[in-house]
């Protein structure tokens, strides 16, 4: 991982909030979100690749922000009630396979569930050579010709009477996902599968501290 962002500088004043968790880290990260110059550090970092995570506090006038804090800061974040003028936090993770004791710290503080946090700690395949890349891409056929082959299979299916959809979801073998086989795959799901597999996918979990929502989006080019 690398290393941490840091600002050049020591921060400005900031609110007790900060000053009282006695950590360095925080204190040294949190910057005034609506100062010009702090903004236009924080864009900069948003677009460098090498940034880890970013946390946001902010209410109607107030808003406070740092990059890259470590596992230890964010339970101490979370710990201390914040004040009621900073009534949302909005924390962001890159690379979550990176930060898995960061992760566990946010899932026991929000009590993500365990499918969610499971996906969120995934690790990614391994990377495949170029000479296997091209192989499976000559075995299994180009993007376009998956999408053909959908769509074929799709005007197939319209075809149909109408009296055999009435058995569409007996045909698919819903039953069959029951088998040991299909929940060990299902349970073993990871974001880089999904991202995959698929071009677009949400998921919304409830805790009982928070809502979390989780997106991955793949485009393909035509």
């Amino acid at each position: 991982m690398a290393t941490p962002f840091r600002p050049a500088s020591a921060a400005e004043e900031l609110p007790t909030y900060y000053q009282d968790l006695c950590d360095e880290e925080i204190s040294w990260s949190f910057r005034d979100f609506d100062i010009e110059g702090n903004f236009e550090l924080f864009d900069r970092q948003t677009r460098n690749p090498h940034s880890n995570n970013f946390c946001i506090d902010f209410g109607d006038d107030d808003a406070y922000c740092a990059f890259d804090l470590g596992a230890d800061s964010f339970s101490r974040l979370l710990s201390a009630p914040r004040p009621a003028n900073l009534h949302t936090r909005w924390i962001n993770i890159w690379v979550p396979y990176l930060q898995k004791d960061t992760l566990h710290v946010l899932a026991q503080h929000y009590d993500f569930s365990p499918r969610l946090l499971g996906m969120m700690c995934s690790d990614p395949p391994p990377r495949e050579s170029p000479l296997h890349t091209k192989q499976s891409s000559a075995t299994l056929g180009s993007s376009k010709s998956r999408k053909s082959q959908r769509s074929k299979r799709s005007q197939r299916s319209s075809e149909k009477p109408k009296e055999a959809s009435l058995d569409s979801e007996e045909s698919i073998g819903m039953t069959d996902m029951m088998h040991s086989t299909q929940l060990d795959m299902v349970r073993d799901l990871s974001h880089y599968h999904i991202v995959n597999e698929v071009w677009h996918w949400s998921t919304v979990d409830w805790g009982r501290r928070c809502m979390n929502t989780s997106s991955l989006l793949n485009l393909e080019s035509s």
